[in-house]
Order: C-alpha cells, then sequence, then structure tokens
C-alpha cells in the first residue's frame, strides 16, 4: 500500500508526482498515522456524500489533547461537528445568505478590493503572494459580507494568523495553542460587542441576522460566536489559497495567462481549472459512524479516513490529459468543495471572488513570473494548501 505523507514540503510538480504515484498504487493508500487514504475520484465522491462518515473535527481536537477553552469552544459549538438536527438547524440560519443569487451582489465588492489589491503591485517588483496579495480580497469581503467595519480588518488579519495554525498545522504544540487561545479571546470578546451593536441597530448584514437569531432563541451564545470566527476563517483562507495557488499556476503557465488576458471573461473557467489543478483544499477527514466498505476496505465504528481531494481532481478515469492546465476546460467537476451536506457553505463566494481577481488581472494584461532560483514548495498536511516559505511574484507589463 502506497504511504501517502503530506508533511513534506514539495513543489508543485513533485506534489502531483506524488499524487500520481498514489492513484497508480490502488484506490487506497496509507498516511503516516495508518489511516487509510482514498485517492480515486469515485470513491472520494462516494464517501462525501456517506450518510455515515461524520467530520470528526471536535474527536480530532479530544485527540490532541483539547477538551477546553476557546479553541474547543469554536469547534464544539460549531455546526460542522454538530449533531444533524442541530446541524441542519444552524446551517439553515446562514444558508441562503452564501447562496448563488445573494453572493452575486457580492461581486462588486470583490471587484472593488481586487483592484485595489491590483493597484499594489509594481511592474518590476516582487511581492510576497500569499501576504501580501492573497488574502486581502477574501478579507474585506467577509468583513462586508459579517457588517465588520474595514478598519478592524487588519485586526482580524492578526486574529487569523494566531488560529491558523491552530486549526491548520500538523501539530498542535503548546505554543501554538497558547497564542490560538489568547487570540480568540480578544475576538469573541469583539463578537460579543459587535452583536449587541447590531441588535440594537440591525442591517442587513450576517452577524445582524446571526443577533436576532440568537435573541430570539434560535441559536446559543456559543453558537453566534463559533460561527463567526468559523465564517471568518474558512472564509478567508480558502478563498487565500485559492487565488494564491491561481496566480501562481498562472505564473508557471504563461500560455494560459496570455489567454485570460485576451479574454479576461476565462477567468470563470479559469477558477474551476485552478480548483481542480492546484486544489487549495488537499483533503478532507471523515469518521466512521458505522461499519463502512468501500473499495475493498472495511471500516469499523470510530475509524478514520481521508478522502485526498487532490488526487481525485488528477484522476485520469473522470478528466482528460489531467496534467495540464486548460483554462478553458470543459469539464467542471472537480470536487474541492465536497459533496453532499458538507457542501462548502462558502463555495459561491470563494467562486465569485477567484472570478474577480483573475478578470481584473487578465483585464490589465499583466504577466507573472515566479521570482527566485528554486521553486518554491508547499506543505499540504493541513487542511489548505501553505507555501513552505514566503512565495514571492513579479508582475510585468
Amino acid at each position: 500500500m502506497y504511504e501517502y505523507d503530506l508533511t513534506k514540503p514539495l513543489t508543485w510538480a513533485e506534489c502531483h508526482a506524488q499524487d500520481h504515484a498514489a492513484l497508480a498504487a490502488g484506490p487506497v493508500s496509507r498516511y503516516a498515522d495508518g489511516s487509510p487514504v482514498f485517492v480515486r475520484y469515485e470513491d472520494v465522491a462516494h464517501l462525501l456524500n456517506h450518510p455515515d462518515g461524520h467530520l470528526g473535527y471536535g474527536e480530532q481536537m479530544v485527540q490532541t489533547g483539547v477538551t477546553d477553552g476557546f479553541l474547543h469552544q469554536v469547534i464544539s459549538g460549531s455546526f460542522i461537528v454538530a449533531p444533524e438536527a442541530d446541524h441542519a438547524r444552524l446551517r439553515a440560519l446562514v444558508s441562503r445568505a452564501f447562496a448563488v443569487r445573494p453572493m452575486e451582489r457580492m461581486r462588486g465588492v470583490a471587484r472593488k478590493v481586487a483592484e485595489e489589491a491590483l493597484d499594489n503591485l509594481s511592474p518590476g517588483k516582487e511581492f510576497d503572494l500569499f501576504e501580501d496579495f492573497a488574502g486581502r480580497v477574501p478579507l474585506h469581503v467577509m468583513c462586508s459580507l459579517l457588517g465588520i467595519p474595514e478598519d478592524y480588518a487588519g485586526e482580524l488579519r492578526t486574529f487569523l494568523r494566531a488560529v491558523s495554525p491552530a486549526m491548520l498545522a500538523p501539530e498542535l504544540t503548546p505554543e501554538i495553542r497558547d497564542t490560538a487561545e489568547r487570540a480568540l479571546a480578544r475576538l469573541y470578546a469583539y463578537a460579543d460587542e459587535v452583536a449587541l451593536q447590531k441588535l440594537a441597530n440591525p442591517d442587513d448584514d450576517l452577524i445582524s441576522l446571526l443577533a436576532v437569531a440568537e435573541r430570539d432563541g434560535r441559536m446559543s451564545r456559543v453558537e453566534l460566536q463559533s460561527m463567526i470566527t468559523m465564517l471568518l476563517f474558512a472564509g478567508t483562507d480558502t478563498t487565500r489559497s485559492l487565488i494564491g495557488m491561481g496566480l501562481f499556476t498562472l505564473a508557471q503557465h504563461p500560455e494560459e495567462l496570455a489567454k485570460l488576458n485576451a479574454d479576461p471573461e476565462l477567468a470563470v473557467t479559469a477558477v474551476e481549472e485552478v480548483l481542480r489543478f492546484a486544489c487549495p483544499s488537499p483533503w478532507v477527514s471523515r469518521f466512521a459512524l458505522k461499519k463502512i466498505e468501500r473499495a475493498g476496505v472495511t471500516l469499523e465504528p470510530g475509524a478514520l479516513f481521508i478522502l485526498s481531494l487532490a488526487t481525485a481532481n488528477l484522476d485520469p478515469a473522470q478528466f482528460s490529459q489531467p496534467d495540464t492546465f486548460d483554462i478553458r476546460r470543459k469539464e467542471s467537476a472537480n470536487i474541492t468543495f465536497g459533496r453532499g451536506k458538507h457542501f462548502c457553505l462558502g463555495a459561491a463566494l470563494a467562486r465569485v471572488e477567484g472570478q474577480e481577481v483573475l478578470r481584473a488581472l487578465g483585464a490589465r494584461g499583466l504577466k507573472l513570473s515566479v521570482a527566485g532560483d528554486e521553486p518554491p514548495r508547499f506543505i499540504r498536511a493541513g487542511a489548505m494548501v501553505e507555501p513552505a516559505a514566503p512565495v514571492s511574484l513579479r508582475v510585468h507589463r
């Protein structure tokens, strides 16, 4: 059985080589802790929507020793890990706000922030792709959606830097946890303050909606705090990875960037191809609630298993020429945002933001190149792709 090691910093070409090696070895690989890793598209799609596959974030936190504190509270109070009835109740409170049509109303905000972010790039100079650019658009869009003043964006960015390692890092050290706990304490206090303000003067933003829901007894204070935290986290980190990997991949494929420059409306299919080819969320884990049998593997109740979205998106049984990055690709069945009841709530918003960044980039006719002598390396051990070191790009006219 192929040993699927996601902890090593690899170039993106090496990441693809690893994925293909796993696909070639058979339908199931093995992770470092012995957990089975399902790699083929058909199996991953089936198990993503399996009624007996539970996300298990709460169990994973307990296994890492997190049984109290704000970090435990933000996970245990989240609709993501809630029992079926509570999951449906909490998701229903915000699902309409994240539907495709309401998200289209956020397109103007995303377009404005994308243009401002591109205005800050000087031709001929290098910029830190993930730190200085990719996170800017989703953070400001989420502030607008939630109803948080833009002048608080800097504080939120500091918060996310402190909390992300605790949510995404393969190892939760005491230092990482302590930093996250302090940041969450500040965020929870701020969330309480904003919720009270919105209750007194409700608007059409998401925090106003949640504050009213808490007042009316449709959610608890802990659920409200957790919801705001998880929306901020999921609504920025996923899209940051999408935008960062999108620009990085276009810089590596100048012929595709030239197509985008010639026709900026290709941004729509370009985002889908980035989601497939440079999968920003490489895997998800599940716990078996009951016995599950798939691809010759029997998962006993309580067993942890991993679904590799990255390999599924490169499966030649599903995609023709899967190693070709083609922004005109007609196939749009990438599985990056999941399936079924746990389909990513912010998928429509992430697509809108990615499209507006790539459309604005193409409209300016800019060229990109990767700076430095060595190809950048990435780590896929966490829920999002993270650069092992800063990734610098250079802009050209």
